[in-house]
């Protein structure tokens, strides 16, 4: 499907499952949620190779910088 329109970049923003779990628990979900979003995680990451660009959520402000520097980067080169 991703393949099918080239006029995009795809950033995949991933994020470790025990900081995941961790966030999750610390927004007060319980183990049924957290056992189901990390079901949804291990379906989105077998899309992961779909994407141009892989970010590794650990923490928003090097997240934010990240997708910033790979917008800059394209904008350089068109």
């Amino acid at each position: 499907l991703l393949a099918e329109n080239d006029n995009f970049i795809g950033i995949f923003i991933d994020i470790d499952d025990d900081e995941l779990i961790k966030r999750l628990k610390d927004r007060g979900h319980n183990d049924d949620f957290i056992n189901k979003r990390m079901d949804l995680a291990t379906t989105q990451r077998s899309k992961i190779h779909e994407f141009d660009y892989v970010v590794d959520n650990k923490d928003i402000n090097t997240t934010i910088s990240n997708i910033l520097n790979i917008i800059y980067n394209l904008e350089e080169s068109w």
